[in-house]
């Protein structure tokens, strides 16, 4: 037959065995209530370094309220398969998570593991994820507090062919981010920059000014200066702003002065 699943309410929480463990830690035991998520966990107070929540059907490691007193949870015989991101800010001083025999498929999960920066033990056997290439190298890359894997002592060898596996990727990722970051700010430094004017369309703007007939032209021609603009272009501009064929004439005019010097 199959089980029926009991929500864990406060009711269930405060009648469930409660014990001191042989490792001298309070222990709270809610195995085996095919429980399909954790919650009312407030209802402990805070007064229990482990909890037992195997034997249940619980599909996400989350519902956990702010338990800083709880160092280790035991999850071995559920659904899981997903990690909250927040739940380093739940259980900052959790040491040991296991969570043998669940579902958990993407090395996605265990970089959600990675703010626990307490988490020495780990055990996800029986998961998916174990299959994956390179999955103890790169839990022992992502998770380096962790001392325990799969109740297996990580070796100091291990962590050095997981630094020579993975970091190597992170560098040329960080590095591959730093150009793509420098080209973006010369970009946006260069944006908008006019190219100053060459040789010829400078002596061509000096000789447009010695012709000026104005104080006016005289000032808006050394503003082309600066700005980049060519004075056929800006008469050209300035001709299709005042709909005629006043700035046609100009452009043809001075591209003969730029022609000529």
């Amino acid at each position: 037959a199959v089980p029926t699943m009991v929500r864990l309410t406060a009711e269930i929480i405060l009648r469930a065995p409660a014990f001191i463990n042989p490792v001298k830690e309070r222990e709270l035991d809610l195995r085996g209530y095919s429980a399909p998520a954790i919650e009312n966990m407030g209802t402990t107070q805070d007064q229990f370094d482990t909890i037992d929540l195997s034997d249940n059907a619980i599909v996400r490691v989350d519902g956990f309220p702010h338990l800083k007193r709880l160092t280790m949870v035991i999850l071995c015989n559920n659904v899981v398969e997903r990690v909250a991101p927040n739940l380093a800010d739940c259980v900052p001083n959790l040491h040991t998570l296991i969570l043998s025999n669940n579902r958990i498929k993407e090395t996605e999960q265990i970089d959600m593991l990675e703010p626990l920066k307490k988490l020495t033990t780990l055990s996800l056997l029986g998961n998916p994820v174990i299959h994956h290439p390179n999955y103890r190298l790169y839990v022992i890359h992502k998770l380096p507090t962790v001392r325990l894997l799969d109740f297996r002592k990580v070796k100091q060898k291990e962590r050095q062919e997981a630094r020579r596996l993975f970091g190597k990727k992170k560098r040329r990722k960080e590095k591959g981010d730093d150009m793509m970051t420098a080209a973006a700010a010369s970009s946006s430094v260069l944006e908008g920059v006019p190219e100053g004017p060459t040789k010829a369309e400078r002596e061509a703007i000096a000789m447009a000014i010695r012709n000026a007939s104005s104080l006016e032209e005289v000032n808006r021609l050394q503003q082309l200066l600066q700005s980049g603009i060519s004075p056929a272009d800006a008469a050209w501009l300035k001709g299709l702003r005042e709909g005629d064929g006043q700035g046609k004439k100009e452009k043809e005019m001075v591209e003969e002065m730029e022609t000529e010097s």
